[in-house]
């Protein structure tokens, strides 16, 4: 049954007056008579969403957010809030995944800076993520960030080592110091790795450890690949390399870019 678009676009610009107000309850009885007429629109399900974290109706919000996210499956923005309620409420699993699929999404829109956020906020819930970290170190390196594509290469060579790989551990070390020659960091793990010394276990983002506390530290697993860029062949060989010893490690099937086109088997 089709529903009165007349009806549907009054009741949402009423919604928007409302919430340019801060008017929230308001707001979100607007954008649900809206929704009466069209219930799975994806603009007056955000809104409401929205509405709705902004009254802390955090448990309606989720239920929105997950209608939104059934409805329009290729939107990075209902994931990426479902992470934070899910982290809200402790659920890190599904917090990590979210916000694995937000940052897939806005890769594949060539969001690089939100998909890079939306890894950093796994990284802040389980910080030895190999495939977050290695996928984080090729985003970066692909953007001309090489000193933070270092650091994260290098973390993803510390879980290898301390996971029994030390001849995979060494190659993205050596693979860190190539790509940023001089790298003190780079150098001194090597030395470290080739000296059979523990390297430092990465540590977590700054922020976004109280869902941490709150559910207890634990080990998760870690959710399916997103996919990256594709490279010229010559560094699309190189990085094929280094994806696929980081994924067989992680247990992990291989990387896919955003093209399709896949980069790992």
């Amino acid at each position: 049954m089709t529903g009165n678009h007349e009806a549907f676009q009054k009741a949402m610009s009423a919604g928007v007056s409302a919430a340019w107000d801060q008017a929230w309850d308001q707001a979100a009885g607007f954008y649900r008579q809206a929704l009466e007429e069209f219930p799975d629109h994806p603009q007056a399900l955000t809104s409401l969403g929205l509405a709705l974290l902004e009254m802390k109706e955090y448990e309606q919000a989720l239920a929105v957010y997950q209608h939104a996210a059934a409805v329009t499956p290729t939107d990075p923005v209902p994931p990426e809030k479902l992470a934070r309620l899910y982290e809200r409420q402790g659920r890190l699993r599904e917090a990590i995944a979210a916000s694995i699929q937000a940052a897939d999404l806005y890769l594949k829109g060539k969001d690089a800076d939100k998909a890079i956020e939306n890894w950093i906020r796994v990284l802040s819930l389980q910080p030895e993520n190999l495939t977050v970290r290695t996928r984080l170190a090729m985003v970066y390196e692909r953007l001309g960030r090489r000193k933070e594509a270092v650091g994260e290469y290098l973390a993803a060579a510390s879980l290898l080592q301390h996971g029994g790989d030390l001849a995979k551990a060494m190659q993205l070390a050596e693979y860190a110091l190539q790509l940023l020659p001089g790298s003190p960091e780079a150098q001194q793990a090597l030395t470290m790795l080739r000296t059979n010394q523990p390297l430092p276990k990465p540590s977590r983002p700054k922020g976004g450890t109280g869902p941490v506390r709150m559910a207890g530290v634990r080990q998760l697993e870690a959710p399916p690949d997103a996919p990256v860029k594709t490279l010229d062949p010559i560094a699309e060989a190189r990085q094929r390399a280094l994806v696929r010893l980081a994924a067989k490690a992680s247990g992990m099937p291989g990387t896919r870019s955003v093209q399709g086109q896949r980069i790992g088997a």
